[in-house]
């Protein structure tokens, strides 16, 4: 099975959120604030799920947060249900 693999781009927050809570998720998460590195960890992983508050991205598996505050529960869910596509 691969390795599922979350990806926190220029979102900070959420980052430090999804970092306290680790220990109990099966995913590894990366933060990531540049394009260029972003564009980097998206060609090396095989599973992964982009997780941004910005719109103009066009890159595939991408979830959008527009509004906050959301229940982490919910955001859990959205995430096992995208990685397990």
């Amino acid at each position: 099975m691969n390795n599922q693999n979350l990806i926190i781009y220029k979102f900070t927050e959420l980052y430090h959120i999804f970092k306290e809570l680790s220990l109990e998720l099966n995913f590894k998460i990366f933060e990531i604030t540049d394009e260029k590195l972003l564009n980097e960890k998206i060609n090396s992983l095989d599973n992964f799920l982009i997780f941004t508050n910005k719109k103009n991205l066009n890159i595939h598996n991408l979830m959008i947060i527009e509004k906050l505050p959301i229940k982490i529960s919910d955001l859990l869910e959205k995430i096992n249900i995208r990685l397990l596509k």
